[in-house]
């Protein structure tokens, strides 16, 4: 509190103003305490200020941080998400191909035996009309 209060000088007005030295000493150290006892919750008030604007200032940084990462994670997200859809696309395309190929074979077969029946039933027929015919 020095700068603040000139003990010296206090005293030294006091005892030009004809206070004895011990009680002028005396009163400069009560005067002095008095005043650091007024001044100290102003000085806790700019301390929780100083303190307040630090951590709106820390926090702001930290919420920076944390938005510049989930744009990274929703950048690395949707890399992955693109990767994995073009992944099942080509497996579908390929499953979709392979269904097409196995049907394929299967109207052969059905066309095989399409045209069985027909000779069958021709044949039966043609046996029907000669036995009976």
């Amino acid at each position: 509190m020095g700068a603040m209060f000139d003990t010296a000088g206090h005293a030294s007005r006091l005892q030009r103003g004809g206070v004895p030295v011990a009680q002028a000493q005396a009163h400069v150290q009560a005067f002095g305490e008095s005043l650091r006892q007024a001044l100290a919750p102003l000085a806790s008030n700019v301390a929780l200020h100083e303190l307040e604007v630090a951590l709106r200032a820390e926090l702001r940084v930290v919420e920076a941080t944390l938005r510049a990462e989930i744009v990274q994670s929703e950048a690395k997200l949707r890399t992955e998400i693109g990767a994995a859809e073009a992944r099942l696309r080509g497996e579908l395309r390929d499953l979709r191909a392979g269904v097409d190929s196995a049907l394929v074979g299967v109207r052969e077969r059905l066309q095989l035996l399409q045209w069985m029946v027909g000779v069958l039933v021709a044949g039966v027929g043609g046996l029907l009309l000669r036995a009976y015919g």
